[in-house]
């Protein structure tokens, strides 16, 4: 077994585990989701920067069957968005480097965009794609989307929660709800 192959399998292991939180959003609550997703998404954007930066060995015809690049973003987006209520709002600067106005980004949207985009790399798998080019799909669109997505998502929660922690630690106690 080659160094990428092990790599893709343990990065497959951080996918599969953000997917399932993400899909079972609507059976944990609140506090445990956003806690176990930030966990995910931070393991995620750790991980692909240890990916290797091979040439794909593959090149899956992307149009075939069914496309990877159509399937709905609502469902999950739907189901998290409810699950959070008011709590999936959080304000946002885009370039951080930059002297920008901030604007309002939604927890629902980078949990659901993030899905998505690891999604894609999934289906190429499926599809008979080499452990390089999944990881290759995953690390471009890394860079021009989901990245983003994810680190916003797991500042947010950090600013969200960040009092229950604290407090939980301090007293021994693990809030379950966010609207207490």
């Amino acid at each position: 077994m080659n160094l990428t192959t092990v790599t893709y399998e343990d990065y497959s292991r951080r996918v599969n585990r953000f997917m399932r939180i993400a899909e079972d959003a609507d059976k944990l609550p609140a506090f445990a989701f956003l806690t176990q997703i930030a966990q995910a998404a931070a393991a995620l954007c750790s991980g692909i920067l240890g990916l290797p930066d091979d040439e794909p060995e593959t090149d899956v015809d992307r149009t075939a069957g069914s496309l990877v690049f159509d399937e709905p973003r609502a469902p999950i987006f739907s189901m998290i968005r409810e699950k959070l209520g008011s709590a999936d709002g959080y304000w946002e600067v885009f370039d951080p480097t930059q002297r920008d106005e901030p604007v309002m980004a939604s927890l629902a949207d980078d949990i659901g965009d993030t899905y998505h985009d690891l999604k894609k790399g999934l289906r190429l798998a499926e599809r008979g794609a080499s452990p390089s080019e999944v990881i290759h799909e995953w690390r471009s669109l890394f860079y021009i989307h989901w990245g983003y997505h994810a680190a916003g998502a797991v500042r947010a929660i950090y600013w969200l929660l960040r009092d229950r922690w604290h407090n939980g630690l301090m007293d021994g106690l693990r809030s379950t709800d966010l609207s207490s």
